[in-house]
């Protein structure tokens, strides 16, 4: 499962100029400046979630897609990130993939971004 935070940036803005200003923080202990937004499952729903550990999460750099391995399953999980409100910032599942090979632990896209090595 993949959690996906959004952010408060008008509290963290308010920390930091206190952080800058010298102020003490003590004011901002219980304040919450992420909060769940969504959380996703990284296997297809009939397989168990049990025997599966990811191995690695990244954002492709074009910003577009959270991959994630999927060591008991062998797979890649696709996700797309949305860019339109009302759903900015959240995941679509996009597909998974076989890895063709057994616990897939890291993966690395070439230096073009079209291909992704596991």
């Amino acid at each position: 499962t993949i959690a996906v935070f959004s952010v408060d940036r008008n509290k963290i803005n308010e920390i930091s100029k206190a952080a800058q200003n010298g102020n003490s923080l003590d004011s901002f202990k219980s304040e919450t400046t992420l909060s769940l937004a969504q959380s996703i499952k990284t296997l297809p729903e009939a397989f168990p979630t049990a025997i599966n550990t990811c191995g690695r999460v990244c954002v492709h750099h074009s910003g577009d897609f959270v991959i994630v391995s999927n060591r008991g399953h062998q797979s890649i999980a696709v996700f797309k990130i949305e860019k339109n409100n009302p759903n900015k910032g959240l995941l679509r599942n996009v597909g998974f993939y076989h890895t063709r090979g057994e616990t897939p632990r890291h993966f690395q896209f070439d230096s073009s971004g079209k291909y992704l090595i596991v």
